[in-house]
């Protein structure tokens, strides 16, 4: 069994507001656009149903949950916005995952990806669905790494085992 903790995330994106990034240092929210969610637990809620769908886990639960877990999966959302001050509009998305074996807490893999995607079109629609693409992307290349090394450490505990 999996348990996904709360992500965590820089206290910009603890919020439910749409950020976009005017420069390198300078950054803005929209003030009447928004998240159906703060970004970090849309992110966890996204890696639980994938994960779930592919099978690997008996089941994969959000924690805290009343019963113990084989692994814990920890994530840390590092961008979820509009990046404007590059040549384009583009939509950027990073994330950490640290799949850690809860009977010894030992850090079995953890990796960073990020991902950019252009905006095509104009408004907020646009922006959303390259702020999109790049979490797509993202996970595309973090999850089956996470799954692969989950994998492993099952099998060598099935021939590890009496």
């Amino acid at each position: 069994m999996l348990g996904i903790e709360r992500f965590s995330a820089p206290e910009i994106l603890r919020d439910d507001r749409l950020v976009y990034y005017e420069s390198a240092t300078q950054l803005n929210f929209y003030q009447y656009h928004r998240w159906s969610s703060e970004p970090a637990t849309m992110m966890r809620d996204l890696v639980a149903q994938r994960l779930a769908q592919m099978g690997l886990f008996a089941e994969v639960r959000l924690l805290p949950a009343r019963e113990p877990v084989d692994y814990l999966l920890r994530g840390r959302l590092l961008n979820f916005e509009e990046v404007d001050y590059a040549s384009s509009v583009q939509g950027r998305a990073a994330l950490e995952l640290t799949l850690v074996r809860t009977r010894d807490r030992k850090v079995l893999w953890t990796a960073v990806r990020q991902a950019q995607s252009a905006v095509q079109g104009r408004g907020t629609p646009a922006v959303v669905e390259a702020v999109n693409a790049a979490s797509e992307q993202v996970l595309s290349e973090l999850l089956p790494l996470l799954v692969a090394r989950a994998e492993q450490d099952i099998q060598q505990g099935v021939q590890a085992a009496p």
